[in-house]
């Protein structure tokens, strides 16, 4: 999932967030958790009633290895990766409050996407350094984002800027 925020174009501050996409929220992860433990544990009463005492035990144990397995997927899904984009700098960072992985001036990033293992992957460089984005994206999103990438870059370098010493008087 991509959430753009402002506007490039007039000059301000713009800001991708990347997550992943999720398919349920939280209250029907919940609920489909204990649907699926419910027919479990019906099951194995079921079997217990026909003689296998160990039908109930083994049932609590699958329902905690799926709840931990439920768990570590909804976890899997917070994670996110932001670029900050202005005038005079490109930021990566992964995480809402993690510090910066990539920065550089927009002029000298470049936006790659590459085929790999059948997989498009993109990358910005500058200066030696290289980060990927979007690796937990699907494809046709990460093709999407080097396309919005590639955009507001264009934007921001093309606008005027301002020169440090123009309409100074002061020496």
């Amino acid at each position: 999932m991509i959430e753009r925020h402002g506007d490039a174009a007039s000059g301000g501050a713009w800001q991708l967030v990347l997550r992943p996409n999720r398919s349920m929220s939280a209250r029907q992860l919940i609920g489909f958790f204990l649907l699926q433990a419910t027919v479990a544990l019906l099951v194995a009463l079921y079997a217990w009633t026909q003689g296998n005492v160990f039908a109930p035990l083994f049932a609590l144990l699958h329902a905690g290895f799926i709840a931990f397995a439920l768990r570590l997927a909804w976890r899997g899904g917070d994670r996110c990766e932001v670029v900050a984009l202005t005038r005079d700098r490109i930021e990566v960072r992964r995480g809402d409050d993690a510090a910066s992985l990539f920065r550089a001036h927009p002029y000298w990033v470049r936006i790659r996407l590459e085929e790999w293992q059948g997989e498009p992957r993109l990358t910005l460089r500058a200066s030696g350094r290289v980060v990927e984005l979007g690796s937990f994206l699907a494809p046709i999103e990460r093709r999407r984002l080097a396309d919005t990438l590639r955009e507001v870059v264009s934007l921001a370098t093309a606008g005027p800027h301002r020169d440090a010493t123009a309409g100074s008087n002061e020496f």
